[in-house]
């Protein structure tokens, strides 16, 4: 072989293997704590497939590598997992972190959206309008999703559906704690895996939750009555940190944005309101158990026992808090009427 052609080998086998280096150096990885079992209907149905096609839209520039359960995160801590780059991406619960993100808790408030897909997509709409972006500077939201409906789950049935005089019911954040207090119960703040016990020793005579919460903490044993009322349901925020966001290559942040947003809001809200259902059937069919909807009167009264929780909620967010609530009840309306 010439001196001539060993040179030209050589270049060629140099610029190969900068081009691999710069392309390895494009890569990244991310860890995204989905918080849940690996079969849990979240894990199978949203986040696994999301890191799917997220990693192949990306032209190689991405790895995500999901983490099922809690041993790396929990919902607790999943912000500051976040923060310190512990994790890379999951979800944050604003109500669980009073204070952290106050104006993102607007979807707790009861009796606004009928479902947890109408709420997921106000609420990606909302945050679209800017009116979220002080308190989510920190963070690119990559979609927003509510759990199912909540509702009520009494041990046994009350003496009256619009009056919970004399009955402790377990709550898990300050809207849930002040509607129970209009509706004349009394609210007692028990994490989800005590409310079982509370409620099998008689300590609360039931709690607020959605049904596809049953499955994970078996709520259907230890209760017999259920009002199923489009009550409220928490925000709960998929996100990465933007500090993490910005330091991604440029092909990498564009499959993010474009497997995101609005389109994954939604289909989460239908996931959660579709086991909602499923449970709601596994419920109805059980032995002992009752499930009743409000009547148009009932629902009058509840509407009216806890109208001035939206008011309080608005003076105690002195920082556009009256502007969200209006933004967020037009988003809601203008959803139900497929707009």
């Amino acid at each position: 072989m010439s001196g001539m052609s060993l040179r030209k080998l050589t270049l060629a086998a140099a610029v190969a293997t900068i081009a691999a280096t710069g392309a390895q150096a494009q890569e990244a990885s991310l860890i995204l704590a989905t918080l849940t079992p690996a079969d849990n209907p979240a894990s199978v149905e949203l986040y696994r497939p999301w890191a799917q096609r997220v990693e192949a839209a990306s032209n190689g520039t991405l790895r995500i590598d999901v983490r099922d359960g809690a041993a790396i995160a929990n919902l607790a801590n999943a912000p500051d997992r976040l923060d310190q780059d512990v994790i890379q991406v999951t979800e944050i619960i604003p109500a669980s972190h009073p204070g952290k993100m106050p104006l993102t808790e607007i979807a707790g408030l009861p009796l606004i959206a009928k479902n947890g897909e109408i709420a997921a997509v106000a609420m990606w709409r909302l945050y679209k309008t800017g009116l979220l972006d002080a308190e989510l500077k920190n963070y690119v939201p990559l979609w927003f999703h509510t759990f199912g409906i909540s509702g009520i789950h009494l041990a046994k049935e009350p003496p009256s559906v619009t009056d919970l005089r004399g009955l402790k019911i377990s709550i898990s954040n300050k809207i849930q704690s002040d509607t129970i207090s209009d509706l004349g119960g009394a609210p007692l703040f028990f994490s989800p895996p005590d409310v079982y016990e509370a409620i099998n020793r008689g300590t609360v005579a039931g709690v607020i939750t959605s049904l596809n919460t049953f499955p994970l903490w078996r709520y259907a044993e230890v209760t017999t009555f259920h009002i199923d009322v489009a009550f409220s349901t928490p925000t709960s925020i998929f996100a990465m940190t933007r500090k993490r966001y910005d330091a991604l290559p440029a092909a990498a942040r564009a499959a993010l944005d474009g497997i995101s947003g609005e389109e994954l809001s939604r289909r989460a809200g239908k996931s959660y309101d579709r086991q909602n259902q499923e449970q709601h059937d596994i419920v109805a069919k059980g032995k002992g158990q009752t499930i009743v909807a409000l009547d148009a009167a009932q629902e009058r009264v509840w509407r009216e026992k806890t109208a001035p929780i939206a008011d309080d909620w608005v003076k105690s967010h002195p920082g556009g808090g009256d502007k969200v609530l209006s933004t967020y009840r037009a988003l809601v309306a203008a959803v139900e009427a497929g707009k």
